[in-house]
């Protein structure tokens, strides 16, 4: 579970040993549907985007999910990685008193990860 802002969070669910070939399977969408029912139970007055870090964005003809799913696959997440870590480093050695919640948000939206960003480089729609 990732907080995204105030009101928002990305509820992921991480596959590994699978194929872009084989798609999500029955399963893999069953579990993020109680991820889904479960964060929904808890935090009823939030939004949350569900997401499966997976290699394939299509369901398999079997599997179906409560909820618009989202996914992340290898090399966004590649994607991802690189862009927090070139974030760090630009703030690395940056004296702290410098340093403002303005000039943060400003980087942040730099290296593409605010939310909106985030969200429209990195995420695909699953579908069948």
């Amino acid at each position: 579970l990732w907080q995204i802002d105030d009101t928002h969070y990305w509820i992921i669910e991480c596959k590994n040993g699978v194929t872009a070939q084989r798609g999500i399977s029955k399963s893999e969408a069953g579990q993020m549907n109680t991820s889904i029912g479960w964060f929904e139970g808890k935090y009823e007055n939030f939004e949350n985007i569900p997401i499966i870090i997976h290699p394939s964005n299509k369901f398999k003809e079997d599997a179906f999910s409560t909820k618009q799913l989202y996914s992340l696959q290898p090399e966004k997440l590649e994607l991802l990685k690189n862009n927090i870590r070139d974030f760090y480093k630009s703030i690395s050695g940056v004296p702290f008193t410098t340093i403002s919640p303005e000039g943060i948000q400003s980087m942040i939206k730099e290296y593409s990860l605010d939310s909106e960003s985030m969200k429209k480089t990195l995420l695909s729609r699953v579908s069948k």
